[in-house]
Order: structure tokens, then sequence, then C-alpha cells
């Protein structure tokens, strides 16, 4: 066994030399425990966050559907107010001999 020369020995130096096996687990411990802590933070707000937004855009599609749907009505009502001014009074009538010559 090795022994220290007399005088340089001292408990405070053996407690300073032995601290970090007793500190270093009990701070690893602690960091990898705030890290979940803060990561478990960060995805039920990314969570909340990605909530919102998909509400945003379904709200959106359905926004642009609803105009999209309009727009392609009043298209056709033009359409059908152009062509009811070109054929006169034909049109009903015309659009019904059509129906009736596609129909088996």
């Amino acid at each position: 066994m090795i022994r220290q020369p007399p005088g340089t020995y001292t408990a405070r130096g053996h407690s300073l030399r032995v601290a970090p096996l007793f500190v270093v687990p009990a701070a690893a411990w602690l960091a990898h425990a705030l890290a979940g802590t803060g990561l478990r933070a960060l995805a039920r707000r990314d969570a909340a966050r990605l909530s919102r937004l998909q509400g945003a855009l379904r709200k959106m599609v359905a926004s642009l559907k609803a105009r999209l749907r309009s727009t392609n009505t009043l298209v056709h009502i033009r359409s059908l107010t152009w062509l009811s001014a070109h054929r006169g009074s034909q049109l009903p009538l015309m659009l019904g001999q059509q129906q009736r010559a596609s129909a088996p």
C-alpha cells in the first residue's frame, strides 16, 4: 500500500478527491431530469401551436372552398345569362332538348 508522506494527507484533501464520486451522478441525474422536463414543455407548446395552425388552415380551406364554389356558380350564371341574351327565350327549350337527346 502506498502511503502519503506525513503531513500532506488531510481530511479536506480526501473529501475533495472523493467528492466527484458522489456529486457527478447526482448532477447528471438532475441535468437529465431538467432536460426531460424542458423537452416535454416544448413538445406541449409545439402541439398547442400545431393545433392552432391546423384550425386556422381548416378555416382557410373552408373559406377557399366557399369562395371557389360561389365563383364557379357566378361563372355558370354569367354564361347562362350570356347564352340567354344571345339566343333569346330558346335557352330553356334548348337545355331541355339537350338533356332529352343525351338520355338513352
